[in-house]
């Protein structure tokens, strides 16, 4: 988490074009397990910096009435203006993030 927070620290000291890098990327991390003692692959921590949506905020959803993590990848695109509705087996986007243009 450390060398995270360092890399996230340079992207947001580093200016192009008067943005900062940060705002102009995006960094997605997370695990592979949502509960590693059952080998479980719901319920996934992520997190996700940059890009022009609204941070510093924890988004929980259902454990059992989920939203599909293919939702955060179509969101993901349409921030870097890239024109897609679907990914994979996205239902749609991930509305809870809200961009702030």
């Amino acid at each position: 988490m450390g060398e995270l927070g360092k890399l996230l620290a340079g992207l947001n000291a580093t200016k192009e074009d008067g943005e900062t890098s940060l705002k102009q990327s995006m960094v997605m991390q997370m695990r592979n397990l949502g509960e590693a003692n059952r080998h479980a692959n719901r319920n996934l921590p992520i997190q996700l910096a940059g890009g022009d949506f609204k941070h510093r905020s924890h988004l929980a959803f259902d454990e059992i009435h989920n939203m599909p993590l293919a939702n955060l990848y179509p969101s993901m695109l349409q921030q870097m203006r890239v024109e897609a509705d679907m990914f994979i087996t996205a239902t749609g986007t991930l509305w809870e993030l809200e961009m702030t243009g």
